[in-house]
Parts: C-alpha cells; sequence; structure tokens
C-alpha cells in the first residue's frame, strides 16, 4: 500500500546568538555600537549558512519574553537554517514575482510610495528605512521595517545602512517599550531564500526572488491566538494601525 506522507532526514542548522554579555541587557536600550555588533553577527552568521548548499532558507527571529516563546533568560537571538522553502516565504516571494512580472514595478516600493503619500500609517521615515504600523495589522502595535534600497537579501546591507538600522531598531523596540511598559514580542527577519532554490513553476526563473524585498516585522505579544485565528487564519486586532501609528510617535525615542 502507498504511503501518501512525505517526510525527510532532519538536515539543518540552529545557532544562538548571544548579544551581550550582560544578562540584564535590554535592545530597547542598546548603543548604536552595540546594536551594530548584533546586525554584524546576524549578517555574518547569514551568509555563512546560505553558502551552505544544503540549505535553501535561512530564517533570523528574536523571542523576547516568555510569552513571546522564549526559553532563555540571557537576551539572544536566534538563526534556523532549513533544506526546504517555508511555504509562507515561497508564497511571498512569488506574490512579488508576479506582481512584478504584471505592473513591471515592485510591489512593495509600491506599498511604500502609497504609505508615505498617506503618512497615517507611517512611524518613521528616514534615508534608508521606514518604520510603518501596517494595513489590517496581525497584531496591536505590529511594526514593519523596510529599506528603501531595493534589495532581496539581507545579508547585502551595507556597512552605512546596518549604522542605520541599528538606530531605526533601537528606536522602534523603545517606542514600544515606552508606549506599552515593555511587553514581550517576536521579531523576525525576512529575506528571499537562497538564489536558485525556488520550487514549483518559478524554480526556473533565478531571477524571481530578487524582487522580493528583506524586511523586519515585531509583533508584540498583547494578544492571543485562539480558535477563531487558528481555524480561519484570520487574526483580531483591537487597535487600528492608524492609533497605533499616533501612540507610536509620541514617544520621545531619542532619549
Amino acid at each position: 500500500m502507498a504511503n501518501s506522507f512525505d517526510r525527510m532526514n532532519g538536515v539543518g542548522a540552529h545557532e544562538v546568538i548571544i548579544e551581550n554579555p550582560d544578562a540584564n541587557w535590554d535592545m530597547a536600550d542598546a548603543s548604536q555600537e552595540e546594536m551594530i555588533a548584533v546586525l554584524n553577527a546576524y549578517t555574518e552568521r547569514m551568509t555563512a549558512l546560505q553558502n551552505d548548499p544544503r540549505f535553501q532558507y535561512v530564517l533570523i527571529f528574536r523571542n523576547a519574553g516568555v510569552a513571546a516563546g522564549a526559553t532563555l533568560a540571557h537576551p539572544h537571538s536566534q538563526v534556523i537554517a532549513l533544506p526546504i522553502t517555508p511555504r509562507q516565504a515561497q508564497e511571498k516571494v512569488v506574490a512579488a514575482h508576479e506582481y512584478f512580472e504584471r505592473k513591471k514595478r515592485c510591489v512593495f516600493a509600491d506599498v511604500i510610495r502609497q504609505e508615505l503619500a498617506m503618512g497615517d500609517r507611517v512611524v518613521e521615515d528616514g534615508e534608508h528605512f521606514v518604520v510603518l504600523s501596517p494595513f489590517a495589522a496581525r497584531f496591536p502595535f505590529e511594526l514593519q521595517i523596510y529599506p528603501k534600497r531595493h534589495n532581496h537579501d539581507f545579508s547585502q546591507i551595507t556597512p552605512e545602512e546596518r549604522a542605520a538600522l541599528a538606530q531605526v531598531l533601537t528606536r522602534s523596540l523603545r517606542r514600544i517599550k515606552k508606549t506599552l511598559g515593555d511587553p514581550a514580542y517576536n521579531l523576525m527577519v525576512h529575506t528571499a531564500p537562497v538564489a536558485g532554490t525556488l520550487s514549483g513553476r518559478h524554480e526556473q526563473s533565478v531571477h524571481a526572488a530578487e524582487d522580493f524585498l528583506w524586511h523586519i516585522d515585531i509583533l508584540p505579544r498583547l494578544t492571543k491566538l485562539a480558535g477563531f485565528e487558528w481555524g480561519t487564519g484570520f487574526y483580531i486586532n483591537p487597535v487600528s494601525p492608524e492609533e497605533a501609528t499616533k501612540f507610536l510617535k509620541e514617544q520621545d525615542v531619542d532619549n
């Protein structure tokens, strides 16, 4: 009898990045030099794992607080390399590629351009990055950080961008901490799959992943997923992104 279930051997990498020797260190209060050191570790480990032919996708994430899934008290981030591309990541890349094929424009650039023109969901707008409280946010006070230079691969950011991101990321976390009283949160760096590893009808399109734009999600854990969310894939968010933007922008994050 044929077995309809597929499985594979466990192949991958799981690394923990210790962000600071101080066990009480808080990323929201990081200095410029401390945050740059963390981002350097992110890009160095991502580059190394992307060069391993066994891996198709590398995810960097940070679980801050027990409610966000943290199991270690010391401040840390994690890097996981997978031998396959997760369905969610592949769907996003394919959708971006199909949008570009139809309109000859980047979907992310279109969204950023529209958000900047409207302004009511823009938390911060700088030379290199824009911080948005996204339309139809899944969680209260969810934030997304996008680069203004089109780049599908987070590991390819320049030193100048890394320095700017260090400031933007620290300020974003500080806004959340000051507004919400230091909640648990998840932070994820979304990047394109390793070049040439897309599957399905896009696998022959070596440039498909280049239509993606890397970005960072910050998800404060203020609500819990329950039966409705698991059963439908929809999210109940009691705070509009426009209201969240107003509260977050009121915070003095430069002191």
